[in-house]
């Protein structure tokens, strides 16, 4: 069977296999954590999304259940239990964007939090009405540039 899947969108950007800590390497902070353990959620939602998708373009439904000897029945069957993987399919992918939703609203919180050496807020930036599109897009572009101590 041909994959039904053109390319794969996090094909090069993997979680970390294998990581090694090295000598005088810095424990990750609980904010870097909570990114890497989304991050792993994400590609896992992803991954069992793909998975689902692929089962649905099978012809073996033997290991699903035993075989129906009317061909229109054993078509319904077939059926129900494709809908039922395109629909766990969907399921997967929308927690994907709700993890995506939730992985950005906090990287965007991080940026705009400043914090003490005790972890609590200190200063938010004003981020509330309008702002020019130049202020807006270096809030966001903030958010990629964020030093985690967290090294695979």
């Amino acid at each position: 069977m041909v994959d039904m899947f053109k390319n794969d969108i996090f094909k090069k950007i993997e979680p970390p296999h294998g990581a090694t800590i090295k000598e005088g390497t810095v424990l990750p902070s609980n904010q870097d954590m909570y990114f890497v353990s989304k991050w792993n959620e994400l590609f896992e939602r992803y991954t069992v999304a793909r998975l689902f998708l692929r089962k649905t373009q099978e012809d073996n439904w033997d290991y699903w259940f035993n075989h129906i000897d009317k061909p229109d029945v054993q078509k319904a069957v077939e059926m129900i239990f494709k809908s039922n993987l395109y629909e766990t399919a969907l399921v997967n992918y929308n927690i994907l964007v709700d993890l995506s939703w939730t992985i950005t609203y906090v990287s965007a919180e991080y940026v705009l939090y400043s914090f003490d050496k005790e972890g609590n807020v200190t200063n938010v930036k004003e981020v509330s009405g309008m702002h020019p599109i130049e202020e807006a897009y270096e809030l966001l572009t903030q958010t990629s540039h964020i030093n985690f101590s967290y090294a695979p």
